[in-house]
């Protein structure tokens, strides 16, 4: 188990009877997302102090995109079907997107109506199709990786997380 505390991660290997900070950044961990196929590896997005990746599973942690270096990044999510493939993103910060595992971000904000991002998934049904929930602007969607969006609808509305329920078997 791996908690993002008030004062950096936290990680249990023993079904959370105990824990142990691990070295990671000393900061509030506001978002963590782990990776459906690489499951050691794992982001992390903190306030004040950027994104951060995990390739053992929490036991270590690297600073990544220097962009978003001092940034509250309250977003992150891993694509589903390529570990490679993540975006992050926070307030002020827009949306971020990594297709080399994290050695370089692209600004991919272009078409949102503001730069305040809350929520970031990548949705499980629709291959390659990246959701993002604005602040008081609404949900929107991409099929490009961000290179375009599309309105998702709840206009004027913030969201917390995005939860996938499967369709019901006909």
């Amino acid at each position: 188990v791996i908690l993002g505390t008030a004062a950096g991660a936290y990680v249990s290997t023993d079904a959370a009877l105990t824990w142990r900070r691990v070295p990671s950044p000393s900061t509030t961990i506001l978002r963590l997302a782990q990776s459906e196929v690489d499951p050691r590896l794992v982001i992390a997005g903190s306030q004040h102090r950027g994104a951060w990746l995990s390739r053992d599973a929490g036991e270590t942690w690297t600073a990544t995109d220097p962009v978003t270096a001092q940034a509250n990044l309250y977003a992150v999510a891993l694509h589903r079907r390529e570990a490679a493939i993540m975006a992050i993103g926070g307030w002020n910060a827009g949306v971020r997107v990594t297709v080399d595992g994290g050695a370089t971000w692209q600004d991919r904000t272009a078409g949102l109506p503001v730069r305040h991002v809350l929520v970031l998934a990548f949705d499980p049904d629709v291959a390659g199709r990246l959701w993002a929930s604005t602040f008081e602007q609404g949900t929107f969607f991409s099929d490009d990786l961000g290179l375009t969006w599309k309105s998702g609808g709840l206009d004027g509305a913030h969201g917390y997380d995005f939860i996938f329920v499967p369709a019901a078997p006909r």
